[in-house]
């Protein structure tokens, strides 16, 4: 190999070295920006799973008591404590919408301003799933939403009847 032919390789294995350290720089500052979205989300994401929780148990808290003639005062106000409180700051507006659905519906069905056909423990066994399932696709969308579009159009709470 004559030093011409030495120089030409020399030059194309440096560049290929630089073109690589350059796609290995903004590889890693991808990776750094995308942890560090993940780091400011994640106190977001672990108070939508607590409070899909809560609103869960206390729908289906309803459902259970369902099968007495009368639900207790007790456990819907819990369901309109969660609904009127902390949740609207987490849970988006189909989530909250069937959590007041529930709630509603027990309040009437109590009050007797419900037909007896549709205050029984199926019917509310379906709205509590409503709510699972709301709070299950809710997660699953805002975990991959980015933090730049997470705001108030995603996740604005409309109260209901």
């Amino acid at each position: 190999m004559n030093e011409e032919n030495h120089r030409y390789w020399d030059t194309i294995i440096k560049n290929f070295g630089l073109g690589l350290s350059v796609l290995a720089l903004i590889f890693g500052v991808y990776q750094y920006k995308f942890s560090i979205e993940k780091d400011y989300k994640k106190p977001f994401w672990e108070s939508q799973l607590k409070y899909c929780l809560k609103v869960s148990n206390a729908a289906s808290n309803i459902a259970n008591e369902s099968s007495n003639k009368k639900i207790s005062q007790e456990s819907i106000d819990k369901l309109f404590v969660l609904y009127f409180g902390e949740a609207q700051l987490f849970l988006d507006n189909r989530t909250m919408q069937y959590l007041g659905e529930i709630g509603s519906h027990a309040v009437k069905c109590n009050a007797g301003a419900e037909n007896k056909d549709i205050c029984n423990r199926p019917v509310y066994n379906g709205k509590s799933m409503s709510v699972a399932i709301s709070c299950r696709d809710m997660l699953t969308e805002s975990w991959s939403i980015s933090l730049e579009d997470l705001n108030s159009n995603v996740l604005n709470p409309e109260l209901t009847e």
